[in-house]
């Protein structure tokens, strides 16, 4: 009886995020409430906060979830990438293939709703305020992307393509935090971007991540 229980409580907290980031996909974050919530769900605000505690709680779940996506296909592209290199003679540079890598994790069509759902919590719920247990998830599901993408930054610096001055995790989190923070920019402000034709925004992300890993090259 308690583990049918305990089911039925992950089953509607389930449901409860399918339902949320769906509306905050249509709506945005910050013009979603919890009582928008609630009605989809057929259900009361006070059984919602049963199991959320409040917006910013519910709006980390759904991150938590987008993260693990996240780094399940980086983790899939970096194995490919690894186990080519490891195989005679690596047709493109290590950092030629980080450089396919994230403009792969950043343009992929089915990746872009996560994305500014990202963008807009970020604006919403960050710095001091972000709970402890929600860091420490999300360097659980990273955990293996890193180290398979210091594996690739080692093998760039050996073979001369990456600069050694820099550790390798520090190389990739500056490259991963600008390249999200461009990308939230763009997804954020759209055609407001001044300066910038249509033509030019929709080569932006691209460009910017080429220009960020020239910036990997070693220092003559």
């Amino acid at each position: 009886m308690q583990d049918r229980m305990i089911y039925q409580v992950e089953e509607t907290r389930e449901k409860i995020l399918q339902v949320a980031e769906a509306l905050f996909q249509e709506q945005g974050f910050f013009d979603t409430q919890m009582k928008d919530v609630a009605v989809q769900m057929g259900m009361s605000r006070h059984t919602l906060y049963r199991y959320f505690r409040d917006k910013a709680d519910l709006g980390h779940a759904i991150l938590v979830k987008i993260f693990a996506k996240l780094s399940a296909q980086i983790e899939k592209q970096l194995e490919e990438d690894l186990e080519q290199r490891a195989g005679p003679g690596a047709s493109v540079t290590a950092r030629e293939q980080l450089v396919i890598c994230l403009t792969d994790l950043f343009a992929a069509p089915e990746n872009q709703a996560g994305l500014r759902f990202m963008g807009e919590f970020d604006a919403f719920y960050s710095g001091s305020r972000i709970p402890e247990d929600f860091l420490d998830m999300i360097a659980i599901d990273f955990a293996r992307a890193e180290e398979l993408a210091g594996e690739l930054l080692r093998y760039g610096m050996d073979e001369g393509s990456i600069r050694t001055d820099l550790e390798p995790e520090d190389l990739l989190a500056t490259c991963l935090y600008s390249i999200k923070a461009l990308h939230q920019l763009v997804a954020a402000r759209g055609g407001a971007l001044v300066g910038l034709s249509s033509e030019g925004e929709q080569q932006m992300l691209q460009t910017s991540v080429q220009l960020l890993m020239d910036g990997l090259k070693p220092q003559i």
